[in-house]
């Protein structure tokens, strides 16, 4: 039914009802994560959408999907996709050992898993594959049987009272970096995947065209461009007819070589 322009204006819905609020679009990520490009493109292009973002842990960064508290979710790999998310690898982030400042490691610009190997590895060895088979504690079956902390700061903390060291991601490296210890990268550890999740099955085709549209700001897909289509290429213009040039005059020495004419034989005296 067509609205009445004649409508009282007591009749009217006021403008902050939520049937006239702009629809939301939830973004969740994990630490380390900077969205600062992806966000700010994002809300340029769509000023009338209200976005919302919500940092996650290692444990709710895929629950925040299934128990729909997000629309997308930037994760660390690998997570349990199962049959209902959809999850692209966006970047891969350098493992960085976390070492206490005045360690004698500390003093080289990259390591490897190796030369760690008589040192106490804080976190869950799970977290590091190869330590079970690297690592002096697990070999000799020496490691302290302590519980690890569940969150970065509190292992980081330990690395700075001498304890051991952690190996996290740069990101959370950097993140968490303190004056009282160093990160350094691990050269033979392999490194972790940043990728975007989401729910395979939308809410609407609103929401789902809406997640392809923030998928295409991450993957740098331009305003202009249409969703999943190859931006148009531009129209060529005709080639300009060559001008044939004349062909330039060669130049000279700047001493010139003068040919004389024979002179005449002189006469002797008779």
């Amino acid at each position: 039914m067509a609205s009445d322009s004649t409508q009282n204006a007591s009749e009217r819905p006021e403008e902050d009802t939520p049937a006239e609020l702009p629809a939301q679009f939830r973004i969740a990520y994990i630490p380390g994560v900077s969205l600062g490009k992806w966000g700010t493109a994002w809300k340029e292009r769509n000023p009338k959408i209200r976005t919302s973002f919500e940092m996650t842990s290692a444990e709710t960064q895929v629950s925040v999907l299934r128990e729909d508290l997000a629309d997308v979710s930037f994760v660390r790999m690998p997570i349990d996709r199962g049959d209902d998310l959809h999850a692209i690898p966006l970047y891969s982030e350098v493992p960085m050992a976390v070492l206490p400042k005045d360690h004698e490691l500390a003093t080289k610009e990259e390591l490897a898993l190796g030369e760690l190997a008589h040192l106490h590895l804080i976190q869950d060895p799970a977290e590091v594959p190869d330590w079970e088979r690297v690592g002096e504690e697990m070999t000799a079956g020496t490691r302290p049987d302590l519980p690890a902390p569940e969150r970065v700061e509190d292992a980081v903390e330990l690395v700075a009272a001498g304890i051991g060291f952690v190996i996290i991601p740069q990101s959370l490296a950097r993140l968490h970096a303190r004056k009282d210890v160093v990160h350094r990268p691990v050269i033979d550890v392999d490194r972790t995947r940043i990728a975007i999740a989401w729910r395979i099955e939308g809410d609407s085709e609103e929401l789902a065209a809406r997640v392809e549209d923030f998928i295409g700001v991450v993957r740098g897909r331009t305003a202009n461009s249409s969703r999943g289509a190859a931006p148009a290429e531009p129209e060529k213009k005709p080639a300009k007819k060559r001008v044939q040039q004349p062909a330039p005059k060669k130049k000279t020495g700047s001493y010139q070589r003068i040919t004389r004419k024979p002179s005449a034989k002189k006469r002797g005296r008779r």
